[in-house]
């Protein structure tokens, strides 16, 4: 398993983000629309399964993560973060 950054704008809704993610694995909310998920697929179907679920023509960014991350002030605490590496 793998895990990934996946960040669509803004202007679709969180709800509608995290029912398309979490069919794909576990997932953890920064901030705003941009998730980590931990899953066994790779960062091409998960971005076809965003694009796929979203309404409209959707703007996605997924990233597969390595260690060495950096981070602060965001909405879940560190150890929850590091839990889904």
């Amino acid at each position: 398993m793998n895990t990934y950054i996946a960040i669509v704008e803004a202007k679709y809704d969180k709800q509608d983000v995290v029912h398309a993610l979490h069919s794909l694995g576990e997932i953890v909310e920064l901030f705003d629309n941009a998730f980590l998920i931990k899953t066994r697929y790779g960062a091409t179907e998960i971005r076809d399964e965003l694009y796929d679920s979203l309404e409209g023509e959707p703007g996605i960014y997924v990233c597969k993560l390595a260690r060495g991350s950096a981070w602060r002030n965001l909405g879940v605490p560190s150890s929850v973060i590091k839990g889904i590496y």
